[in-house]
């Protein structure tokens, strides 16, 4: 037989497998099988025929719509009757399937960069597993073919650029992919390093050009660092942006692409002092590169916070002087046309502002009994550069004490008197820090009591309570405001306290939620007395049956009309343990103050004890203790009479 071995067929094809023999006189007979050695006829699936044509005559088994399961051996029995002999032939039919591209040939990365490495891949199906072979420009790139679907280029370049074609193979056919590799161009900001520094005068224009190149044309911005704000093309308030295009000839031949952007600033001042940043984009990646602009400028005093300034015998005053220029100013101090460089009894000391731009001095005056008449008044602070001088004129004021305050009564009990205190209308040039109280019975001669209260800087009013009076009497109350020069003008006002009365409303500061399940501690503060000790509270509690606990404070809808009393000595305790109630029970309990007097209005207050589970339920916890002793107890004694 001269026909192959292994024979290919196309899947869904009509195929021929062929059995052809060299040429022999001898009579013979050809019949097709199966591997199992069943006998192919012809049918609506099988054909056997032959085929004389001008060389390629030759028995042969076609198979109509042939599938993968087809496939395998096939044999060719050849029955030589003259001579009584049998050969017989075992051909392998293998079914094809042509590549499918399921993944057409891509890159990694998908933007290729120039330098990057690059990876393009592709992957088709196909029986048998097809092989690849990649070409550019329809030039083959391997020697031979390959197992995966997988081109590398270590490092790409514009060199590279072309059309690059993934082609996968086999016995049944082949499927190609075709993609176009263009290289980006990294961005270059190609502006010189000594452009990028820009020193000018106040007043003076000044341009930064940034010029970037890159595949494709770069995107550009300004930025101020430190500002959140993209210039954008055209004005921007007191700085104009312009926009270049930059391609040429040669640049439309390579493709790198260039634009320029330049900052202008018509009008140089000292605050466009700084870095300005101008980013370069493009698909490929982002660039930035640094400028700056160093202002150079006369003297001025933009960050001078105050010219006015307070100080009193004895007192260590600085009187400050901030001046901004560049270079640096110098500052000098003068008082009525005189320097006080070398005056006694003025001190001259220099800050750090920690800016190359700013300077900071300090004038500080001795200020005593002997010079009050002449130490205060106006002072110039001169600063200067080599761009020119300014003057701040500084006004130093003799600061006094404070003037009269305000005082009105808020509150008035029969042992306390609440008073609310505003600061004078003039402070004397210095904040008011305290007040000054003093206060003693009128027309009583007795001991002078005093407090100091601190105010908040900047409160309209303080409030003081002045406690521990008698009932129904007169005090003569004495109030000063405090600065730092002194006390101020004293304000006097006559108060008087209530009759004796009894004791204000009890306030509950017990939690709600109790701890314990069977008791709860009802504890609260001590109320206003009216003037007469407290001589007990009264506790009155009782089973809430209904709650509103959507309500603040809680309220109860329905009690039990029994109620429990307890009634707690007035010196003794401000609490009382409530026991033997429910676990995880609502409770209404009502408070009331007793004094000489009379009873307080009571107090209703709604609580809830624990549920008895873990650390809220001692009691439970304890019950449960005793029933497993007993438990124990039993069970021992049962032994104890088996045994």
């Amino acid at each position: 037989m001269t026909s192959p071995l292994t024979q290919y067929a196309t899947q869904g094809s009509v195929a021929k497998i062929w059995c052809r023999l060299t040429k022999t006189n001898l009579e013979r007979d050809i019949s097709w099988y199966q591997e199992d050695w069943t006998l192919i006829r012809s049918d609506d699936k099988y054909r056997v025929g032959y085929e004389d044509g001008a060389g390629q005559e030759g028995n042969y088994l076609e198979i109509k719509d042939i599938q993968l399961d087809d496939g395998g051996k096939y044999i060719c029995n050849i029955d030589l009757m003259s001579i009584g002999k049998t050969m017989a032939y075992f051909i392998q039919v293998v079914v094809t399937v042509p590549p499918k591209m399921i993944k057409p040939i891509t890159f990694n990365p998908v933007v290729p960069k120039e330098g990057a490495r690059l990876v393009m891949s592709c992957e088709a199906t196909g029986t048998p597993r097809p092989t690849y072979m990649f070409r550019k420009n329809n030039q083959d790139l391997l020697e031979q073919p390959i197992t995966y679907g997988n081109y590398i280029i270590e490092k790409v370049s514009r060199t590279d650029e072309g059309i690059y074609q993934c082609e996968a193979n086999n016995k049944g056919g082949s499927e190609r992919s075709d993609v176009t590799l263009d290289v980006k161009i990294h961005p270059v900001i190609e502006t010189p390093y000594y452009q990028t520094w820009k020193t000018e005068q106040e007043n003076k224009e000044v341009r930064l050009q940034c010029r970037a190149t890159g595949d494709p044309a770069p995107a550009l911005t300004w930025q101020k660092t430190g500002s959140e704000i993209i210039y954008s093309v055209g004005p921007n308030g007191d700085v104009y942006v312009e926009e270049q295009e930059g391609n040429s000839e040669q640049d439309a031949l390579t493709r790198v692409y260039s634009k320029t952007l330049y900052l202008v600033i018509p009008t140089l001042k000292p605050k466009h002092a700084g870095e300005y940043v101008c980013t370069a984009s493009t698909t490929a990646v982002t660039v930035d590169k640094t400028f700056k602009i160093d202002v150079m400028f006369k003297p001025n005093f933009d960050n001078q916070a105050t010219t006015r300034f307070w100080g009193w015998v004895g007192s260590k005053t600085n009187l400050t002087c901030i001046a901004n220029g560049n270079p640096e100013p110098v500052i000098e101090w003068h008082k009525e046309g005189q320097n006080l460089a070398s005056i006694n009894g003025y001190l001259i000391t220099y800050g750090n502002s920690g800016l190359p731009t700013r300077s900071i001095s300090y004038l500080i005056p001795t200020v005593d009994n002997g010079n009050v008449g002449g130490v205060f008044g106006s002072y110039s602070c001169r600063a200067a550069n080599k761009f020119g001088d300014n003057t701040e004129e500084l006004t130093f004021e003799q600061a006094r004490v404070p003037g009269e305050v305000g005082i009105t009564m808020q509150d008035t009990r029969a042992t306390m008197l609440g008073l609310a205190i505003t600061p004078p209308a003039e402070d004397g040039g210095q904040a008011v820090t305290q007040y000054l109280l003093k206060y003693n019975k009128l027309n009583n001669g007795g001991e002078e009591k005093s407090r100091t209260i601190d105010r908040v800087a900047g409160e309209a009013m303080t409030k003081v309570d002045l406690v521990e009076l008698d009932p129904n009497t007169h005090y003569s109350i004495k109030v000063y405001a405090i600065n730092n020069v002194g006390s101020g003008a004293e304000r006097n006002f006559m108060g008087r306290t209530a009759d004796y009365s009894e004791p204000d409303r009890v306030m509950v500061k017990s939690p709600r939620m109790g701890a314990n399940a069977y008791e709860y501690t009802l504890s609260w503060d001590e109320p206003f007395t009216g003037g007469a000790d407290i001589a007990n509270y009264i506790v009155e509690y009782a089973e809430a049956l209904e709650v509103n606990t959507n309500t603040e404070p809680w309220a109860a809808v329905r009690v039990l009309p029994q109620a429990q009393t307890e009634n707690i000595p007035g010196q003794a305790s401000t609490s009382v343990v409530l026991d033997n109630l429910k676990k995880n029970t609502f409770y209404q309990a009502k408070t009331k103050a007793v004094n000489r007097i009379g009873t307080s209005d009571e107090t209703t207050f709604i609580f809830r004890t624990g549920s008895g589970v873990g650390p809220s339920g001692e009691a439970g916890s304890v019950r449960a203790g005793v029933a497993g002793m007993v438990l124990v107890v039993m069970v021992t004694a049962c032994l104890q009479l088996l045994c």
